[in-house]
């Protein structure tokens, strides 16, 4: 389901939004930007508890640098109220595939209890409006501008990357 929602929805969603400069190049700063916060966690044999069970967990890794990469598009509309309802109805139909791609990779395949669950569900959903808030404060005192296009396309690359390299 992730690699769906990946090729059927943020993708081609990015790919309508640029003028097709940089679109290997942002795919790929997902997929490596993903590959390396997921090495970085394997290599930190000194975290404890909670924090190196959510961070050895790739598959949540990568959902919450998307979702945390969705809260930065959307954060980069902050000023235009049509764009940005658009791009939310959008982010909130694209999560429902994604948070059963991930509630069914943690309970069949990770065999997580339902508090484990609970917390990474949680953590999942925190990361929009994280990025969001981020985002609209730097486009409010104008440090971003036309980076929300390519935000979403290296946000589907950290998608392929759940899909492709985690179990």
């Amino acid at each position: 389901m992730l690699l769906g929602a990946a090729f059927v929805l943020v993708i081609p969603e990015g790919l309508e939004r640029v003028d097709g400069s940089f679109v290997g190049i942002d795919l790929l700063a997902g997929f490596i930007l993903t590959y390396l916060a997921e090495s970085l966690v394997r290599q930190k044999r000194d975290i404890q508890g909670q924090l190196r069970q959510f961070l050895s967990n790739g598959v949540v890794v990568a959902l919450v640098i998307h979702g945390f990469a969705d809260g930065l598009v959307l954060g980069t509309t902050v000023n235009q109220a049509r764009t940005l309802l658009v791009l939310l109805l959008a982010v909130i139909v694209h999560r429902i595939p994604v948070v059963l791609s991930l509630v069914s990779v943690l309970v069949s395949r990770q065999r997580l209890t339902r508090g484990e669950v609970t917390r990474h569900l949680l953590i999942f959903s925190l990361s929009s409006p994280c990025g969001y808030a981020l985002a609209a404060a730097c486009e409010s005192i104008g440090i971003i501008k036309g980076l929300g296009d390519h935000l979403l396309l290296a946000s589907g690359g950290s998608l392929l990357y759940a899909g492709f390299a985690l179990r």
